[in-house]
């Protein structure tokens, strides 16, 4: 993934996180809000996403990755 792709997929995802807070609900957040919040366009939410979750399925994989490259640099 490139580091524009990866720089956009952080920032949705920090944008849904702090709307979860906020709101309480996943269930309350719209794209075009997401969107509007993180200056980033439906066309390439939807380039990326069919749908919001997806968002946090790639966050925990980043992370589950991270996670093992530095697992096995420690072996």
């Amino acid at each position: 993934m490139d580091l524009r792709v990866q720089k956009t997929q952080t920032k949705l995802y920090s944008a849904v996180a702090a709307l979860f807070y906020q709101n309480g609900t996943s269930d309350s957040i719209t794209v075009q809000e997401l969107c509007t919040q993180t200056g980033v366009s439906r066309a390439t939410f939807y380039r990326h996403h069919e749908k919001m979750v997806q968002i946090i399925e790639l966050q925990v994989l980043r992370k589950m990755q991270e996670f093992s490259i530095a697992f096995d640099q420690t072996n």
